[in-house]
């Protein structure tokens, strides 16, 4: 985009886009959203930045209007554990459903960079270290 509007100085661009990384590499742009209410079209012009943004906050923004960037079954998954957890006792089904739901999200990457992941990665070996020894 840069290379565009310097080489064309005074020519306005349009450019249409469904991708929050199309968004992402243009923090400076005017945004304008349109989006159909009751078969009318809606031009909202957006007014904040989003310089810096990340995609999951763009996706998750009135310009794309995810709820969530996880597929539901995990997002199922988050929610049961979430429920089991917040419990202030648990049962021995609570438990056993606990370390089914999170042998299927631990192949998961939460974190938001590789070093994330492998501090994760220690804070798991640390806690089954913890617990193997009782």
């Amino acid at each position: 985009m840069h290379y565009l509007t310097d080489l064309f100085p005074n020519t306005q661009f349009i450019v249409t886009a469904h991708s929050p990384l199309i968004v992402q590499a243009a923090p400076d742009a005017n945004i304008v959203l349109l989006r159909r209410d009751a078969g009318d079209t809606i031009i909202d012009n957006k007014k904040e930045s989003v310089r810096g943004w990340r995609t999951d906050q763009l996706l998750t923004s009135d310009l794309f209007g995810l709820e969530g960037t996880r597929d539901p079954e995990t997002n199922s998954l988050l929610e049961a554990r979430r429920k089991i957890l917040e419990k202030s006792e648990l049962t021995p089904e609570d438990h056993a459903k606990l370390e089914r739901i999170n042998s299927k999200l631990e192949p998961l990457r939460f974190g938001e960079s590789p070093t994330d992941a492998e501090a994760m990665d220690l804070i798991r070996r640390a806690a089954a270290e913890i617990k193997n020894k009782g």
